[in-house]
Parts: C-alpha cells; sequence; structure tokens
C-alpha cells in the first residue's frame, strides 16, 4: 500500500513537472492508470478522466469527450444520485453529446441534470441545464419540454443572475417561435 501511494505520487509529481516544461499531458492515460490503483484513486480518476474529455473537445474529438465523460460518471458511481458534481458532469457530458450529433443523450442527459437542480433547489443549475438542452435547435416545431425548463429558470432565477436571464429569455423567445 505505501509502495503504491509513493508511486501515485511520483507519478503526479512528474505529470505536473512535465506540465510545466510545457510537455503534453496524456490525461487518459492518468485517468486509466488512477482507475487501476483502486477505489482510493476514485476522486483523482474522476478529475482525471474530466481532464481528458476536455482535452477531447479541443481537438473537436466530440465523440471521445462523450466516452470520457461517461467513463468518469461511471467511476464516480451513483453515491449521491442529486449531487451539484454529478449534474456538472451530465452536463458537461450532454454538451459532448450534442456536438457529437447523440441528440437523445445529449436532451436525456441535461433533462437529469435539470431533475438534480429540482431536487437541490438550485437556480443557477436549473438554467445551465435548460440552456444545455436548449442547444438543439428544432426548426418548424415548438419543444414543450424546453419551453417549460426555460419558464421555470427563469422563474427561480434572481435578479442578479444578469447574464443568465439574458440567456434564458433569448433561449426562450426562440424555442417559442416555430
Amino acid at each position: 500500500e505505501a509502495d503504491r501511494d509513493h508511486q501515485d505520487r511520483a507519478l503526479d509529481r512528474g505529470i505536473v513537472a512535465g506540465a510545466d516544461r510545457g510537455n503534453t499531458i496524456s490525461w487518459a492515460a492518468l485517468a486509466q492508470h488512477l482507475e487501476d490503483s483502486g477505489d482510493h484513486a476514485n476522486a483523482g480518476a474522476v478529475e482525471a478522466w474530466r481532464q481528458a474529455a476536455l482535452q477531447a473537445e479541443t481537438r473537436h474529438s466530440f465523440d471521445d469527450a462523450a466516452r470520457c465523460f461517461n467513463r468518469a460518471l461511471q467511476i464516480a458511481g451513483p453515491v449521491d444520485p442529486n449531487s451539484k458534481e454529478r449534474a456538472h458532469l451530465l452536463l458537461e457530458l450532454a454538451t459532448a453529446q450534442i456536438r457529437a450529433g447523440d441528440l437523445d443523450a445529449g436532451r436525456r442527459n441535461s433533462s437529469e441534470a435539470f431533475r438534480i437542480g429540482e431536487a437541490r433547489d438550485d437556480p443557477q443549475l436549473l438554467a445551465d441545464a435548460a440552456l444545455t438542452y436548449g442547444n438543439i435547435f428544432t426548426f418548424g416545431c415548438v419543444d414543450p419540454r424546453l419551453v417549460g425548463q426555460l419558464k421555470a429558470a427563469l422563474a427561480r432565477l434572481g435578479a442578479g443572475e444578469i447574464e443568465r436571464r439574458a440567456r434564458l429569455q433569448a433561449r426562450l423567445a426562440a424555442a417559442m417561435q416555430p
């Protein structure tokens, strides 16, 4: 156990030093290493898979990004199905799925994040989830679920949330136009 901790710390130091020298980190390789290290490294593995997904997004490899976000969610597990961290991972996954063209999966995951926002009574999470769902444009029809989410988010959002409120109002106006 002590050897494994020592190896993990040495790997972490090497990765940070490599990053400081401008080297590209393979977050997917680190994530797999942490995942293989056992349950004690799950938190690090989740974050490394998240970073691997962000790295894939910079290459516009949205299918890979979705796979990495999905892996992060699987490792995080259902410890707290209403956790804010899970909701944010769901939104990042939904965004990657939408960009990859998997619109149904993106809708499901952003709707799940919206449900978590309702359970937590978190207006910012509701707004972000509704806006993520709203990244899908359907011309010629009004999506009642989208309109409902946008209206619910607007109703709960505080007056000080000017940017989110403006984005919600603009998306609602567009969503109500067939």
